[in-house]
């Protein structure tokens, strides 16, 4: 028995470390749900300056599973957003169609951004040659072009995809305000389960732990247990 109560004690501390985790992951879920979002319903980044020469500024590619595969439909949206003073595009394509598109253009990679102090760090691709207009192009499969503050939105769907920011003439020489956004109908769904299962566990962890204490008292030092049949002697 004495090994049963110790077992249920550890089964007990490991589920409430786990109900804890799941308590306050669900309880920040429902947190950013109802303060995190602006009016369109985006958990947004504020706008912060991206400059570098050459004559794009790619991301890194971002891979999202196998195109009709396990990537759910609908699970989020992504909204970019850019402000310059000269025409601007933006644009999301395939990894491989932008890398032919951009195969010998001098071009930067953003490979790390920090937000407090924010800062972006770029690989600098060089090249020589001059792409055509990204406008021109019909790859894309979300894009905008224009003066002022421009924005795309796009559905996440499986494969491997790159967004890009060009001067709308291919020009060299990119500086502008970005910001980015993302939408998903899952978030609050997410932590409301979290949030139950974790008080589950927790009324599961505080269970066993009550039971494992269970039990008769030790008995003192130096005594002798007395059987239910005998009388103790003076």
């Amino acid at each position: 028995m004495r090994r049963v109560r110790v077992g249920m004690l550890i089964g007990g501390i490991v589920l409430g470390f786990i109900a804890v985790g799941l308590i306050a992951g669900g309880g920040w879920l429902m947190w950013a749900h109802s303060t995190q979002r602006d009016a369109q319903g985006y958990y947004a980044f504020d706008p912060e300056p991206f400059a570098a020469p050459g004559s794009a500024i790619v991301s890194e590619d971002v891979y999202l599973g196998a195109p009709n595969d396990w990537f759910p439909e609908d699970l989020a949206t992504v909204r970019i957003q850019a402000s310059s003073d000269t025409e601007t595009f933006i644009g999301i394509a395939r990894t491989d169609d932008v890398d032919g598109y951009l195969q010998g253009v001098a071009h930067s990679v953003v490979t790390a951004v920090e937000s407090d102090p924010f800062s972006v760090t770029y690989r600098v691709v060089p090249g020589d040659a001059a792409p055509e207009p990204p406008g021109d192009q019909t790859f894309w499969v979300a894009s905008t072009t224009g003066a002022g503050r421009q924005s795309i939105t796009w559905d996440l769907g499986g494969g491997s995809y790159t967004v890009v920011l060009m001067n709308a003439d291919a020009s060299q020489g990119i500086d502008v305000q970005l910001s980015a956004g993302v939408k998903s109908d899952v978030v609050l769904p997410i932590g409301i389960g979290a949030l139950v299962v974790g008080l589950l566990l927790a009324a599961s962890a505080i269970v066993l732990i009550v039971l494992s204490m269970r039990g008769r008292a030790p008995a003192a030092p130096g005594s002798t247990p007395t059987r239910p049949d005998q009388t103790p002697t003076a």
